[in-house]
């Protein structure tokens, strides 16, 4: 047994000793990696060609350093966008020799441009104001209810003379307004007498006991051994109420009063009177108003 052990140790020898497995040494290389970490959140899309490393970085809204900005902002009718485009390239080449490892080198280029763009509308906002449209509407003036008040119609119809005394004319020699006036006159009297001029009024124009406004321009020319002089508010012949005209002679003058006529004086045929009691009297008149009261 000792001499077969020996013997198989011997051929182990020869076996290790043979010239076709030469001898070795061990080498060992070690690669280093270094990779480059932006400092923002991004997207990184790298390709790698040879020895060169070609990264194409792109920004988006969520990266810290807000690259990619879009913003629009309106305020007081403007409108403001900003637009940021930023191109990053990483060049990073990496070798190993000999067991020792070479850092990356890392260029940053950053190329940033910006666009800014700014319109400006302006409003303009046209107000217009309709003033309201008021209608007025002016009150109806009263109507003179005298017929022929100046006597210009040429004639002296509906005036007549009180009693039948004394003469009624139209005349152009003197006048208070427009083309004729009246002209009364008397040859004179023994003692005075009622004289004057009256002027029915329809009495369907008349409303009863209603207020009317009764006025008359009178010049006076004689008035002799007169005991009154009145204008009245008549009826059937007769009159109502009375005012003086007295006045002075040779002027025009306006004299004023007001009538009121009950249904029965209605009756009895309404008028307007010039009336005195003298022994020779003479005047002109014109322009003769009836109108109710307001």
């Amino acid at each position: 047994m000792r001499v077969l052990a020996l013997q198989l140790l011997a051929v182990c020898q020869l076996v290790c000793a043979s010239p076709c497995k030469p001898s070795s040494s061990s080498a060992s290389v070690a690669l280093s990696t270094t990779s480059t970490e932006a400092s923002s959140t991004a997207v990184v899309s790298s390709s790698t060609l040879a020895d060169e490393t070609e990264t194409s970085t792109t920004f988006f809204t969520e990266s810290t350093s807000v690259p990619v900005v879009s913003s629009s902002t309106i305020a007081d009718e403007t409108e403001t966008s900003t637009t940021f485009f930023t191109e990053s390239t990483t060049v990073s080449e990496t070798e190993t020799a000999s067991g020792s490892a070479t850092d990356v080198t890392s260029d940053l280029a950053t190329s940033t441009v910006l666009i800014t763009t700014s319109s400006t509308e302006s409003t303009t906002l046209a107000t217009s104001t309709a003033e309201p449209t008021t209608t007025t509407t002016a009150a109806a003036e009263p109507t003179n209810v005298i017929t022929n008040p100046g006597f210009d119609s040429g004639s002296t119809a509906p005036w007549y003379t009180l009693g039948g005394r004394g003469t009624l004319s139209f005349t152009d020699e003197d006048t208070h307004s427009g083309e004729f006036s009246g002209h009364f006159y008397t040859a004179g009297y023994i003692s005075p007498v009622v004289l004057g001029i009256d002027h029915p009024v329809d009495a369907s124009l008349i409303k009863a006991d209603t207020e009317y406004h009764y006025s008359i321009w009178i010049k006076t020319s004689t008035a002799v051994n007169c005991q009154s002089r009145k204008i009245t508010c008549g009826a059937g012949g007769g009159y109502i109420s009375g005012s003086d005209w007295a006045g002075p002679y040779n002027e025009w003058t306006e004299f004023t009063m007001s009538c009121t006529w009950s249904q029965m004086f209605l009756d009895m045929v309404p008028s307007i009177q010039i009336r005195a009691e003298c022994q020779n009297l003479e005047f002109y008149v014109d322009d003769a108003v009836l109108i109710e009261a307001i």
